[in-house]
């Protein structure tokens, strides 16, 4: 762990966090903090579509401490990342007894393009992960310990994670499940946390019932009682979204554990024969070029809209083309990596079934049932939602990371395996967010020389989704931040139809290495 901490803070000093400057969607949460702390009230606006509570609290604790700046609201992220490392850590050596492997496991979270960008974020997801594992973390300590404190901090942890966001209600219907199968005094561990499910369950409908006093009908949350199971235009859109979602998903999930799948490699393939494994390996090739060959490599919300990567993604405010030279180099990355992946749980599936312990293995700890319960609830939540953006997948990367714990028990192997991708995945996350840090604090200074040299009115500024919809802390939620009609300063990389170039902002991007620019650009009638 101390050597965890060091690369954490090594990589934090070369991102440099810093900048009073809203990022991605954390503008909303941020006003949300500012509200309570103005109005002692938590109301989350018309944006957001989770419950949202315990992520302001969270944040509010360390403005209390800090004072209110989107600095504060950012370290609070950047300590629940910590906690979240460490539990990983404690979870993956109680499953598999193996410190190396639990280290490697950190790595591979951390490094995690998705994980790490937003953990310098105030996003949520970073928060819901943390108290996800530590869920996880009670119900393993209660499992195998029985201690009712343990008991308790499960459901504790569930409320915390159901006012994160609604998806939370997975965990303690998980756990309640995985008691059913825990041997002593079975029953009774299922009553008490059947009465846990309905009071987080009450506490969730009741903090509903607050929200609905403040919020619009047009508002973007969705309240429960909107979903009904028995509306075949419903199922009908699920279905769709399961065509639709799925393939991307499993290449989302492949890619980021093949460090760990690298690392199990050689330890698994000895079990069986050169002619097996070549058989396995040509298999799993074909299937996953069959299945993902024309399957979008997996960005979402934190490649294209945050800007995380070079050119060959979308920017934050405008769109920038495919690089044709880098096209076959994704393609590769992309296959190679699921078909390592999908070869090693393959090969993990046919030595369960070789050696019959695939029936007994899924029966002995209840804790699996727990983390494969929550996962296949969290998938149907989220076939079952509208939304759909990269960063939803980081609980399914930590579960992944879980359930190939309990495999190391089996296998061990040598972290040298997995270094070389580890270093490719630290870099894309730690020079891909640096550069989406200077990125936005040129922006930040763009508008600050309009505002403060130039006297232009920030209604009269456009300077991409964060600065407009921020609009110094106003308690609005709806900007047209996508027209230009109305406005007289663009701030953007690209130069648009009657606007000239005004002033320009140069810096150094390390992915890739090149000098880039943003601009402003001024309405031809005013120029």
């Amino acid at each position: 762990m101390v050597l965890l901490l060091l690369i954490f803070i090594v990589s934090e000093i070369i991102v440099n966090p810093s900048g009073n400057f809203p990022l991605n969607d954390d503008w909303s949460y941020a006003k949300t903090v500012l509200i309570f702390i103005k109005e002692g009230d938590i109301f989350i606006g018309t944006w957001c579509a989770m419950t949202l509570a315990s992520h302001v609290l969270w944040g509010f604790l360390f403005t209390k401490i800090f004072g209110f700046s989107f600095l504060s609201l950012r370290v609070s992220t950047l300590v629940s990342s910590l906690i979240g490392l460490f539990v990983l850590n404690q979870l993956v050596i109680k499953i598999s007894g193996n410190k190396l492997f639990a280290f490697a496991a950190c790595l591979v979270l951390l490094f995690n393009p998705l994980y790490f960008n937003l953990s310098n974020t105030f996003m949520t997801d970073v928060n819901f992960n943390t108290w996800m594992l530590l869920g996880f973390y009670f119900a393993c300590l209660f499992f195998e310990q029985r201690k009712p404190i343990y008991f308790f901090m499960v459901f504790f942890m569930s409320m915390v994670l159901v006012l994160n966001r609604q998806f939370g209600l997975m965990l303690p219907l998980g756990f309640m499940v995985a008691c059913v199968f825990s041997g002593e005094r079975r029953w009774l561990n299922t009553g008490l946390a059947f009465v846990g499910v309905l009071l987080v369950f009450t506490g969730f409908k009741w903090y509903e019932a607050y929200l609905a006093q403040g919020l619009p009908s047009w508002s973007s949350y969705k309240f429960s009682g909107s979903i009904k199971p028995t509306d075949g235009e419903l199922l009908k859109k699920v279905w769709y979204f399961i065509e639709l979602r799925s393939l991307p998903l499993l290449l989302n999930l492949l890619i980021y554990v093949s460090p760990l799948c690298l690392l199990l490699l050689k330890g698994v393939s000895k079990k069986f024969s050169t002619k097996t494994n070549v058989l396995i390996a040509l298999s799993v090739i074909t299937l996953c070029v069959y299945l993902f060959y024309s399957v979008n490599y997996p960005t979402g919300n934190v490649f294209n809209n945050a800007g995380l990567g070079p050119e060959t993604f979308s920017g934050n405010m405008t769109t920038h083309t495919y690089l044709a030279s880098l096209e076959w180099a994704f393609m590769f990355a992309k296959l190679v990596l699921s078909s390592v992946s999908g070869f090693v749980l393959l090969l993990y599936l046919a030595l369960f079934i070789k050696e019959r312990k695939l029936r007994k293995g899924l029966q002995v700890n209840p804790l699996v049932l727990t983390i494969a319960f929550y996962s296949l609830g969290y998938l149907a939540l989220l076939y079952l939602s509208d939304s759909f953006f990269d960063r939803y997948f980081i609980p399914l990367i930590s579960c992944s990371i879980l359930f190939l714990s309990f495999l190391v028990k089996e296998q061990s192997g040598r972290l040298t395996a997995a270094i070389p991708l580890l270093l490719v995945f630290a870099y894309v996350s730690v020079f891909g967010t640096k550069d989406y840090f200077t990125m936005n604090e040129k922006r930040w200074e763009a508008v600050a020389y309009l505002r403060n040299e130039k006297q232009i009115p920030l209604d009269k500024i456009n300077a991409g989704f964060e600065v407009c919809c921020w609009n110094d802390g106003i308690y609005s939620w709806f900007v047209e931040y996508d027209k230009t009609e109305k406005y007289d300063y663009l701030v953007q990389y690209e130069p648009t139809t009657s606007f000239t170039l005004f002033k320009e902002y140069e810096f150094q991007r390390y992915f890739p290495y090149k000098k880039d620019k943003i601009n402003i650009f001024v309405r031809d009638s005013i120029n």
